[in-house]
């Protein structure tokens, strides 16, 4: 429930408390901790030329402030649309910004390291070249599982590959994850969707001592060192190409892997604290 303060807020802006809360019934105290979670700013703002009004409730009076302030501006240069009209288009357009800006504001679930620049480049590519045609213009609220389903359905028509459909899908659901949190959507329509599989493969095997040495043997001096780090020390390709000599410690026997590498950006940090690691260096491998 609303609670007014005397005009110690900012303008548009009032704060909430939960409707048994003391402070709403004159109280001076919040009843925090009890049966209200402390208070919540909720920021006001009215477009003059349509006459729509819109709310939004923040945890902190800085965040209601800014999200008012950006919101008025928008309204101004009448590029604003209200969360009940976002498109597809405009809430990938945003999630990207966010994505890619520096420092990001968006980052994957559970991870405080920025999305790799390769997955950026992925969803980017699925996004405009497989969703965005066809429901870009929809409402974000108005998607569906079913539109989803169908989506898929039509990529599987064409020819895609199951995971290239799966991937196409990724984009869509680190975006509604977002959109959730935000309160922009109730629903996600990512959540339980049934995409089409494909054949089932053999299960993987790795290769044994002997075939490795076989295999090793087999290339190269000069490029020999570099499978043999994948082989005995299960370091991925854009780990190896990161290394440098000041990584390998030949005297203790680890490789220490701080950095990955991407195509277009070089050094990278690790996808997540668990891609920081020491690797020992086993005895073949040393040799």
């Amino acid at each position: 429930m609303p609670v007014k303060r005397n005009g110690k807020l900012p303008k548009g802006i009032i704060e909430r408390h939960a409707r048994n809360c003391s402070i709403t019934k004159g109280g001076q105290k919040c009843s925090a901790g009890e049966v209200c979670k402390g208070p919540t700013y909720q920021a006001q703002v009215r477009d003059r030329r349509t006459g729509r009004r819109e709310r939004k409730s923040f945890a902190t009076v800085q965040e209601a402030k800014d999200w008012r302030t950006e919101t008025l501006l928008a309204i101004r240069r009448r590029e604003h649309q209200t969360e009940a009209q976002l498109s597809l288009r405009a809430a990938w357009e945003d999630w990207y910004a966010g994505a890619t800006a520096s420092p990001p504001t968006v980052r994957p679930r559970r991870s405080a390291q920025p999305f790799k620049p390769s997955v950026l480049r992925g969803y980017e590519m699925h996004m405009r070249t497989h969703v965005l045609p066809e429901l870009g213009g929809r409402r974000l609220r108005e998607i569906t599982r079913v539109d989803l389903a169908r989506l898929a359905e039509r990529l599987q028509g064409e020819g895609l590959a199951p995971g290239t459909i799966a991937n196409a899908i990724m984009p869509l659901r680190a975006l509604y994850r977002r959109a959730v949190n935000l309160g922009l959507v109730r629903v996600n329509p990512t959540t339980g969707l049934d995409l089409p599989g494909g054949a089932v493969n053999p299960r993987e095997r790795a290769a044994s001592p002997e075939e490795a040495r076989e295999l090793l043997s087999a290339l190269p001096e000069d490029v020999r060192v570099v499978f043999a780090t994948a082989f005995y020390a299960g370091l991925r390709v854009g780990e190896i190409q990161a290394l440098r000599w000041q990584d390998v410690n030949l005297a203790d026997g680890t490789i220490h892997v701080r950095r990955a590498w991407d195509e277009r950006e070089g050094a990278i940090e690790p996808k997540s604290n668990a891609g920081r690691r020491r690797v020992p260096i086993i005895g073949l491998l040393r040799d």
